[in-house]
Parts: C-alpha cells; sequence; structure tokens
C-alpha cells in the first residue's frame, strides 16, 4: 500500500505545480474558459492516476466492507 500512498502524494504535487507554473508562464494568451478546459483536463488526469493507483486496492477489500 505504500506505493499507492506515494503516488497519490506525488501526483497531487504534480497537479499542483502544473496549474501554478501553467498560470504563472503559459495561461497569458488562453481565454479564461481554455484555461479552465486546461485546469479541469488536468484534474481528470490526477483523478484518473489515482483511480488507477487505488482500484485494486479497493476490489481486494471491498468484501470487507459489510456494514451497508
Amino acid at each position: 500500500m505504500g506505493w499507492r500512498i506515494a503516488v497519490s502524494i506525488i501526483s497531487l504535487f504534480g497537479l499542483i505545480s502544473f496549474v501554478l507554473l501553467y498560470f504563472a508562464f503559459w495561461a497569458g494568451p488562453y481565454s479564461g474558459l481554455q484555461d479552465a478546459a486546461v485546469v479541469v483536463v488536468a484534474i481528470l488526469i490526477f483523478v484518473a492516476a489515482n483511480g488507477a493507483a487505488w482500484a485494486g486496492w479497493g476490489m481486494r477489500h471491498s468484501h470487507q466492507s459489510s456494514g451497508w
């Protein structure tokens, strides 16, 4: 499970770094709607990377959640 936590933390810092660098250096010539689209795509990539990393763990431990 340690590598999944590392992927989550690194991808979070990667997302934050990308968004800050994007707005600092590359966002100038684009409209606000295009900037929002770039950020949304970056968030979707972040969610996909974390979902792929944690899917196996969730499937393996899904039988233990009998509280519902």
